[in-house]
């Protein structure tokens, strides 16, 4: 591993913390577009309450990355079946741990939320344009048609356009319901975005331990 390693640690955010964070990623957008980022980003990390090491789309470490990586326990499906891999299994010392286990890892919200946006813009272009048009409907079609998740596009709407609601409200000040979100659609990005790592740097994809 190029990389240096990173102890692993839960890293929650308040909604001030991560909103600042993506504000900046984004580069000061509008207040539509800032809310859209956020309601997909908090339907997929349990409104930042599960994200390791400031890591927002639990993308992994390849072999080649340079910067700082952690390990944590995770799973890949295989032939259909789940198997998880520990960090120390099949002989593997920590650091670097087994290559299934190594997720990139930020100092802090700023860095991770860099990244976030930057695999979005890069990976899913279209549908980081179609997020900076501020309509709901268009990103989450979008993204459905990159195949960035696999659930029914009108549930995964639904929980987007709650979330969209909410934050249009909360980041004017004005009174709001908070809503739940799905922890189905937060492991299905954590899939993909391992996945889309796994085709650039030919490391296997795995889904995060929560």
């Amino acid at each position: 591993m190029i990389a240096t390693y990173a102890e692993p640690s839960v890293t929650p955010l308040s909604f001030h913390d991560a909103q600042e964070a993506l504000r900046w990623a984004l580069g000061n957008p509008k207040l539509e577009q800032l809310a859209l980022c956020l309601a997909k980003s908090a339907l997929e990390t349990g409104r930042w309450q599960k994200i390791w090491n400031y890591n927002f789309g639990n993308v992994k470490a390849g072999g080649s990355y340079i910067g700082m990586f952690t390990c944590i326990r995770l799973n890949e499906v295989i032939d259909g079946k789940v198997k998880w891999f520990n960090p120390d299994s099949e002989g593997f010392a920590v650091p670097p741990g087994h290559p299934q286990t190594r997720m990139r890892a930020y100092a802090n919200a700023w860095d991770g939320a860099q990244e976030y946006i930057g695999v979005l813009r890069g990976r899913f272009g279209l549908a980081y344009d179609a997020m900076m048009t501020g309509d709901p409907v268009k990103y989450v079609h979008t993204l459905k048609a990159m195949h960035y998740f696999t659930a029914d596009e009108g549930a995964y709407l639904k929980g987007v356009q709650s979330l969209y609601r909410e934050f249009v409200a909360k980041l004017q000040g004005l009174p709001h319901e908070e809503v739940s979100t799905d922890d189905d659609a937060r492991k299905q990005a954590e899939y993909i975005l391992g996945k889309w790592l796994h085709e650039q740097t030919g490391e296997p994809s795995s889904e995060a331990n929560s």
